[in-house]
């Protein structure tokens, strides 16, 4: 069996032409080849399950067409996965990169989104939150939850996984799904340090440039119907090389590339901008996860060994948690127990467009929740109950918080391929931002207003915005003042030796 592993990995592709593979037909890529290993995983029903889990939660309640799924993006994913180490084996052998390495790269992709519950990320930013014992999960560990047990309901996948000879490949594809050791730290063990680059390749936590943005960037903005500057992956798959950087192998670009991976970020921001924080699609977001929460002690699945699972339960219990899907929708809405008609009147809510009432999207510099909470205290004052109010906080950044990821980021030169080095923005361009964070507030109203509530509704959110905005302007100045003086700082150089 510790052949079979290495029959069906990467040559030209692991396993691919081989019997048992298979051709998917992909609107982003195109023709899609994947190893008959490959195949035997997206034939579970762990895997299968995310045909029926949106990837944009409910955008498509705004944007029709955003109804593609995790299920495709994952194959994407995974095929992208496929392209780079290949294109990373042929430049530089002397990595030692074996077919057994990339063989769970690539199944790492694949598995990465297994634990996203319904809606997506509407269910683990949302509703698990609120729920009690469900309160810290995240999808991150719902993957690997799900990963396992995709293992032990098919024994001859896990059989040839088991058979490596490069290391614990179990450990190590449970590592790309995390991004992290299992400790949450970069201290890895199912592949020697050497080889800890490959960890950057699918959930990069050091400097946020993976193939998962790489799919979903382009894969969302088509499905929206909304332009993105950032058309495809093959450049910085092309002109990328893994150095020797502070003592660890890293990826690293060439120094060419600086611009466009500012508008890789870029396509982050104005997907955010544009889509995900879209503020119609927030309040069905809320408004849903708002019907789930009341409604969580009734939905109850069938977890391990026959046992009643809640919603909150079942986010422990995989057998339960196979049966979580977007269908929750439909289960809440065509129900007639008087249980979940709290919960029902929400979804009729939302299916007839009468959103909960809310300010309009304030932009501020300010990250304390307690004071953005107190100042809505204030704007409400006793016109109405506070208890009828939600503070609704997003982040629209560059996916470093408001650091500017590409100080995470090394490049190298044509003429010396192997001398890693940082690159300060004033070295890129003259006209990239300063800022790197946008943070936006919204006050919601739960209730259904009635005339004399609307009067009411109309002064708090006036009152609220004029205290954000009056308080925070000079807050924000002297955020600017100190991005710009970040931002003119020079990252330290580093030699191909650390």
């Amino acid at each position: 069996m510790e052949g079979e592993l290495m029959k069906t990995s990467l040559s030209e592709g692991p396993g691919r032409g081989q019997s048992g593979s298979k051709v998917y037909n992909d609107p982003i890529h195109g023709q899609i080849s994947l190893d008959r290993l490959l195949v035997k995983i997206v034939d579970t029903q762990q895997f299968q399950r995310l045909r029926f889990i949106k990837q944009m939660g409910c955008k498509s309640f705004v944007y029709p067409g955003a109804v593609h799924t995790r299920f495709e993006h994952s194959i994407g994913t995974c095929h992208l996965a496929h392209k780079y180490v290949k294109s990373i084996r042929r430049g530089q052998p002397e990595l030692g990169i074996t077919d057994e390495d990339a063989l769970c790269v690539e199944i790492g992709a694949l598995c990465h989104d297994l634990g996203h519950g319904p809606f997506s990320h509407v269910f683990d930013c949302n509703v698990t939150p609120h729920l009690p014992g469900a309160e810290h999960w995240k999808h991150e560990g719902g993957s690997i939850m799900m990963f396992d047990h995709l293992l032990d309901t098919h024994p001859q996948i896990r059989e040839e996984l088991e058979h490596g000879r490069d290391g614990d490949n179990i450990e190590f594809i449970r590592e790309i799904i995390r991004g992290t050791s299992k400790d949450g730290d970069q201290n890895f063990i199912g592949r020697s340090r050497d080889k800890w680059f490959l960890y950057e390749i699918v959930a990069n936590k050091l400097s946020g440039i993976d193939i998962d943005k790489w799919d979903y960037f382009v894969r969302d903005c088509y499905f929206l119907g909304i332009g993105s500057s950032f058309r495809d992956s093959k450049r910085f798959i092309q002109f990328s090389r893994v150095i020797e950087v502070k003592g660890r192998r890293r990826i690293c670009y060439r120094d060419k590339l600086a611009e466009n991976l500012y508008q890789l970020f870029n396509t982050r921001v104005y997907l955010h901008q544009t889509a995900v924080h879209h503020s119609t699609a927030r309040l069905v977001e809320r408004m849903l996860a708002d019907a789930l929460v009341l409604a969580y002690t009734h939905l109850v699945f069938e977890g391990k060994d026959g046992r009643k699972k809640n919603l909150a339960e079942a986010v422990h219990d995989p057998v339960a948690f196979g049966k979580l899907t977007d269908d929750v929708f439909t289960r809440v809405l065509n129900s007639s127990g008087s249980e979940l008609a709290e919960s029902r009147a929400l979804l009729e809510r939302i299916l007839e467009r009468r959103m909960y009432p809310h300010s309009r999207t304030l932009c501020t510099a300010n990250t304390n929740e307690a004071e953005i909470n107190r100042k809505a205290d204030d704007a409400i004052g006793s016109l109405l109950d506070r208890a009828d109010f939600a503070t609704d906080m997003v982040s629209i950044d560059y996916g470093q918080g408001s650091e500017n990821p590409i100080s995470k980021v090394f490049f190298f030169k044509k003429s010396e391929p192997n001398n890693a080095f940082g690159l300060a923005p004033s070295e890129v361009s003259a006209t990239l931002p300063v800022c790197f964070q946008d943070l936006r507030v919204v006050l919601l109203y739960k209730k259904e207003p009635t005339q004399e509530d609307s009067k009411k509704l109309r002064e708090i959110f006036a009152r609220l915005e004029h205290s954000v905005s009056g308080s925070l302007r000079h807050r924000h100045g002297i955020a600017t003042m100190r991005a710009r003086a970040r931002t003119s700082r020079h990252p330290q150089s580093t030699d191909g030796h650390g």
